[in-house]
This record gives structure tokens, C-alpha cells and sequence, in this order.
């Protein structure tokens, strides 16, 4: 009975876009590879304050749902595996057959994180000294499983590694994919492979829009063009579209992609900051996972209607800003995830009357 789910507890686009790519924020020259660091250290919390976990208040929500039984498929560049905010690392798989680079894999270090990274200790300074160190927060769902495929390599014109990975991932059990990478050229190999994740698994697939802004007739890439997958723009501190999030028909929400905090695989104090529809796409996809453990540990037999990638975009739709009202800047608008928490069983009933059992 949807009714049955217990009220929150108190606990505490060009050429240059041919290419498979980290989305960056800006465009550079042709043929180069998409590497952007805001680098140096944090000094203090006050600048992480624009991290997901602030902007959602996922202290609260985390009192309710980390995840937990979970897993979330990053499609990137690989991550640092080591890296402190990684235990819960279930697979990783590299499509690549490069060698290992620290550098290359910062851009997937930081996706990962922004999504199911846990609490680590960091440096609030660069002496490093025992005192300066500091809590640094958790990603969205920090006890959801990770799969790591590195799909991203050095030679930015392969996609095959992209395709063998998308296909790797049926049946895997996997409920999220994250996907923060994207070109203007139309595949059919990505777009059969995430067309059989969502419809045989049931996958949830999160993609990146780009951070292409106004600069083309139609700035976002494939796949977050595809009509069956989520396509997540980016918006500042105040709400307001980034203006690097891309403008068009295709996307359908913001989330927190400005000055993101998260796990760095380069910088000493092993946290970066950067911003682009690449850091606010795993945050939704992390989101997802908080909503589906939630779901399956109330509704363990209503769980498969829910899982259903149209059913959550219906559900994410409910506590966005706008549900009512679809622009091409915002989409539905930015995600209100508490409102979710405060009040779940009004809004899965509402899903489940209207949407997956409407009375004839």
C-alpha cells in the first residue's frame, strides 16, 4: 500500500564535438582533448558550500536513504580508485587498454564522487599538517555500489570503447548509469547499446547535455539527445540556469553544476572544484539511486514499475521546480529532493494512480 510508507525520521555541438569527450565548460580549439582544472586548494568549508549535499540538504535525507543497496554504473574516464572516497567499488573495467595516468582519469575521479562518494579526511591547507585536516562531505549516495568502466581514452575518436562498455553493463544488475561524456555526431552502436540497457534492464541512463550554452541552433550532444535517457543541465547557486548548460527541447532538468566540489585524482589535497553539466549529472544520477532504495525497502513488489526509466523521469518531474512547465533553458527545472523525502507516499501514490495504474 503506497499509503503504508513511514513519515520521515529525526535521526541524525562542431567538429570539435566529433569526438567522444569530457563535456568542459568552455570550447577550445579543434582536436583537443577536454581537460579543465579549477585547481589550488580549499581553504575553508565555505568554499564547497555549492556541493549537492548543501544544495539538497542530504544531511537530512541521508538520515532516510544513502543508497544502500544500489549500484551505479560511471561511465567515464576512469577514477583514482585509491582515492579515499572509494570503498565501495564493486567492479572496474577498463575498455581502454591504455596505461594508467593519473591526470586522465580526474574528470571520472570527480563524477564518481559528486555521485557515491564517501566522507574523507582532507587538507584545509597545503602544509598538510595533521591539525588542518578536515571532514570533507559525502556524495549523494554514499553506500550505492560502483561500477567503473573506463571507456574514455587517450584517442578521443574511438567510440568502440564506449560501445563495449554500454554492452558490458547488460545484466549486471545495474539500476543508474552515469554518462557525462558526448558528441554531435549521431552513433547507432551507443544508441542500440543504451536502447537495450533501458529497455531489457530497465537501466535509468543520466546524461550530460553539454556546455556548448548558446553557441549552436543545437548545442546538446548525443546521447543526451536521445528521447529515452535523462538530459541534465546545469544551474548556478540561485537556481538560474548555468550559461554553459545548453538551451533546447531535449533537456529536462538542472542540478547543482557550478564551482563542484568533489574527488580529485591531481591535486594534493585530493579535492577539486570545476563546473559544467558533467558534475551535475552524476548528482541526479546519485539521486536516483537515494529515491530507489527508499522505494524497494517499502514497496519491494511495486519496486519494478517504479524502476521504469519513464516512471522516473514522471517522478523526478514531480519535485522539480517546474513540473507543470517545460522550457528549453531549464527543462522542468532544478530538483527539490527533500520535498521527495518529506513526503513519499503522497508522491509515489500520485505516480502509481496516475501514471503506472490510471483508473479507466
Amino acid at each position: 500500500n503506497i499509503s503504508n510508507i513511514p513519515k520521515k525520521t529525526n535521526k541524525k555541438q562542431s567538429s570539435i564535438c566529433q569526438k567522444l569527450q569530457p563535456l568542459p565548460k568552455y570550447t577550445i580549439t579543434n582536436e583537443e582533448i577536454f581537460s579543465f582544472d579549477s585547481g589550488g586548494f580549499i581553504q575553508n568549508a565555505s568554499d564547497f558550500s555549492f556541493t549537492p549535499y548543501s544544495y539538497w540538504q542530504l544531511d537530512k535525507i541521508h538520515q532516510i536513504s544513502t543508497g544502500r543497496g544500489m549500484t551505479l554504473a560511471v561511465v567515464d574516464s576512469g577514477i583514482e580508485a585509491s582515492h579515499p572516497a572509494f570503498g565501495n567499488i564493486i567492479e572496474f573495467q577498463d575498455f581502454t587498454g591504455d596505461v594508467f595516468k593519473t591526470e586522465s582519469c580526474d574528470h571520472g575521479t570527480l563524477c564518481a564522487g559528486i555521485a557515491c562518494g564517501k566522507s574523507f579526511k582532507y587538507y584545509l591547507y597545503p602544509n598538510k599538517e595533521e591539525k588542518d585536516r578536515d571532514d570533507f562531505p559525502p556524495g549523494v549516495a554514499p553506500n550505492t555500489n560502483l561500477v567503473i568502466c573506463k571507456a574514455l581514452g587517450d584517442n578521443t575518436n574511438n567510440i568502440n570503447p564506449i560501445v563495449k562498455a554500454l554492452q558490458w553493463l547488460r545484466g549486471k544488475n545495474v539500476d543508474v548509469v552515469s554518462f557525462s561524456l558526448g558528441t554531435l555526431n549521431f552513433n547507432a552502436d551507443i544508441a542500440q547499446a543504451i536502447t537495450e540497457l533501458i529497455v531489457y534492464d530497465k537501466v535509468t541512463v543520466v546524461c550530460a547535455a553539454s556546455n556548448e550554452g548558446h553557441r549552436y541552433s543545437q548545442p546538446i550532444c548525443f546521447p543526451a539527445r536521445f528521447g529515452h535517457v535523462l538530459c541534465i543541465g546545469s544551474h548556478g547557486p540561485h537556481g538560474k540556469p548555468s550559461a554553459f548548460s545548453p538551451v533546447g527541447q531535449d533537456i529536462d532538468f538542472l542540478a547543482p553544476g557550478e564551482g563542484v566540489a568533489g574527488p580529485s585524482s591531481l591535486i594534493q589535497n585530493n579535492v577539486r572544484v570545476d563546473s559544467g553539466t558533467s558534475f551535475a549529472t552524476p548528482a541526479v544520477a546519485g539521486l536516483i539511486c537515494l529515491i530507489f532504495e527508499l522505494i524497494q525497502k517499502h514497496f519491494p513488489n511495486e519496486f519494478k514499475h517504479f524502476k521504469n526509466p519513464w516512471i522516473v523521469k514522471e517522478l523526478l518531474r514531480e519535485i522539480s521546480t517546474s513540473p507543470g512547465s517545460h522550457s528549453s533553458d531549464r527543462g522542468y527545472g532544478g530538483l527539490n529532493p527533500l520535498y521527495f523525502f518529506q513526503n513519499p507516499s503522497g508522491i509515489l501514490k500520485k505516480i502509481y494512480t496516475e501514471v503506472i495504474h490510471p483508473s479507466v
